[in-house]
């Protein structure tokens, strides 16, 4: 979740740079060093300093994503995009459905693989129909 609130974050500034909106700041230098202290804290299993940093990553992605959209007056299809995925990840709650796991890929879900080495993973269900012999796909 730090990850995707840093990486959101950093593709909306960047986005908004090009089209030429002046942010009242782009939180480059904290938001970083948030999501480095935020690795450290879980690491060491700190976990109320590691959410504490999460909750500021959180809050850096709504003042952005707030400012752009009081200076957004081009209807950008990409911008619109990241701003309803921050919306999103704002938004979700911890026992949610449909949360958001990933920044470039969001229709990824998580699968409970039932292993005790690995109990989760996060992607797509597929299922395909083969033939026996020859390996050829029936269906998907």
């Amino acid at each position: 979740m730090p990850g995707c609130t840093k990486k959101l974050r950093v593709n909306l500034v960047r986005e908004a740079q090009k089209q030429g909106i002046r942010l009242r700041q782009s939180y480059r230098f904290v938001g970083k060093k948030a999501f480095i202290m935020q690795g450290r804290y879980a690491s060491a299993r700190q976990m109320k300093r590691a959410a504490k940093q999460t909750r500021k990553l959180k809050t850096y992605l709504g003042r952005v994503s707030r400012d752009i959209e009081r200076k957004n007056p081009i209807n950008n299809e990409i911008m619109q995009d990241l701003l309803i995925l921050a919306k999103r990840l704002l938004k979700q709650q911890r026992h949610d459905k449909n949360k958001l796991y990933s920044i470039h890929e969001p229709e990824v879900k998580c699968i409970a693989k039932g292993k005790i080495h690995k109990p989760y993973e996060f992607g797509q269900k597929a299922s395909f129909v083969t033939t026996s012999t020859g390996n050829w796909v029936i269906g998907a």
